[in-house]
This record gives structure tokens, sequence and C-alpha cells, in this order.
């Protein structure tokens, strides 16, 4: 996951889980996530870190996590059990 950024979940609420949760360092101890779902307006959505995307040519474990998160949110599992508002979506993609 080199080259990515946690969001930082500290503003979200306390029950709001990300898919894959990061450790941070103890010295800030943010709630760190470092791929989000959530339901969304009408609809449903999940945010991996942008770097994810970015040149999967000779990543190949990188290129599975990517097509391994397309699967599911492509399927009938996917359904957050949180609620965010777009709002706060905007406020954790721009930090």
């Amino acid at each position: 996951m080199e080259g990515t950024n946690a969001f930082v979940l500290d503003g979200t609420l306390l029950g709001f889980r990300s898919l894959i949760q990061v450790i941070d360092d103890f010295h800030r101890n943010h709630r760190l996530g470092l791929v989000i779902e959530a339901q969304v307006a009408k609809g449903r959505l999940s945010v991996p870190p942008l770097p994810l995307m970015e040149n999967l040519t000779g990543r190949s474990v990188t290129r599975q996590l990517y097509s391994s998160l397309l699967g599911y949110a492509r399927s009938k599992s996917f359904n957050p059990a949180s609620r965010l508002s777009v709002e706060c979506i905007r406020e954790l993609v721009s930090a």
C-alpha cells in the first residue's frame, strides 16, 4: 500500500468502521480506514485510496486487491451497514 493515505475517520460516527482499518501511530491515535463503504443518499458507495487504481502494471497484489474490491462492490454481498452524508464523504476524500 506504498504511497496511499488512509482516510481519517475521527469525524465520523463512533460505530463507523472501514472495510480495511489501519493502525495509526501512537502519537496521534487517529481512527484510520483504507477502504470505506457506506450508504450515501439513495445509493451505496465504496471508496478505495486513489493510488490503488493507478499504474497496475507489474503490481500483481495491488491488481488482485482492486479486482476483488470491484467484484465485491458488484455483488449482492455489498450492503454497507453504515450511512454517511454526502458532506461527510466530501470531507473524507478532500482531507
